[in-house]
């Protein structure tokens, strides 16, 4: 039996302990726990490339602290690690609402409401487009992104179509999907308030 196989067979603590003189100790918990922390990072941020970010920042910190890191009475290891991705996938998010909040032109904020405002709750303008812009980060990446080249970056259909790789046909259907998908966003969220 080599090192690497004694080392495969050690608790979680000790490997965490081991990790800054053997790298291959971290390994070991990396390929332990990886799918566990996507999944959790997955349920916050609802995009597998985005809660992958977010798993890497979270191994990277527990790297870094790993020598101040001390075991909780009944607390697990993996309750420690899966606290640790929901954090990092939170502030992953949290980044994401500030910049896309900050992206975006008031026409663009103002255009897009226009397709939702008979479904936005009854308050302030200024309270709508807050709602809305929350509401946009829930829409799938591939309509928030065909909405932010149209209303965000004022492109043609032409435009993104070329730079999508598809026809303008596909970019106008892709627009309208975006649209209803919205108001649907906005329809079951007005319902949460």
């Amino acid at each position: 039996m080599n090192s690497r196989d004694l080392i495969d067979q050690w608790d979680d603590a000790r490997l965490l302990a081991a990790s800054h003189e053997n790298p291959y100790c971290f390994e070991v918990l990396v390929k332990r726990y990886r799918a566990l922390m996507l999944h959790a990072a997955n349920k916050v941020l609802h995009d597998p490339a985005e809660a992958e970010d977010a798993v890497q920042e979270a191994f990277f910190n527990i790297y870094k602290s790993a020598n101040s890191y001390h075991a909780k009475p009944f607390a697990s290891f993996k309750s420690f690690l899966y606290r640790v991705s929901i954090n990092a996938a939170i502030s992953k998010y949290r980044k994401q609402k500030r910049r896309y909040a900050s992206e975006y032109p008031v026409s663009f904020q103002k255009e897009v409401y226009l397709n939702v405002r008979d479904t936005m709750p009854d308050c302030s303008s200024e309270a709508q487009m807050h709602f809305l812009k929350n509401c946009m980060m829930y829409l799938p990446p591939d309509l928030r992104s065909i909405m932010d080249q149209y209303y965000g970056e004022g492109k043609s259909f032409q435009e993104i179509a070329k730079d999508n790789g598809i026809s303008p046909n596909a970019v106008e259907v892709r627009l309208f999907r975006a649209r209803n998908a919205l108001r649907v966003v906005v329809e079951s969220k007005q319902k949460e308030l």
